[in-house]
């Protein structure tokens, strides 16, 4: 039996960072933080996360996504694809950052 959780709204407000896609930070740790809040905003659904992190693409991140990998931008994608490649897109960016 699950236990229902209730989230104040203040942290709610809280919203995860944006991803620029050329900044030291990691893709994998961004990606980590969505996690965390999609789990404490109860966001289960795998479309609503894809769509938000979609959101949250800025610059660099936001290009490739729209010109280079036009599947993030497929509403049906299921969020744990949408993580591995944009893991695998930006994981070697970072890395030389």
């Amino acid at each position: 039996m699950s236990t229902v959780l209730h989230v104040p709204d203040a942290v709610l407000a809280v919203k995860p960072d944006l991803f620029h896609g050329k900044e030291s930070k990691d893709v994998d740790r961004w990606l980590k933080q969505l996690d965390d809040y999609f789990q404490v905003a109860n966001v289960s659904d795998t479309a609503a996360r894809t769509c938000t992190a979609r959101l949250l693409l800025r610059g660099v991140a936001a290009d490739c996504a729209q010109l280079n990998l036009p599947q993030l931008m497929d509403e049906s994608l299921l969020w744990d694809t949408f993580k591995a490649k944009l893991s695998g897109r930006f994981e070697n960016v970072n890395a030389a950052a």
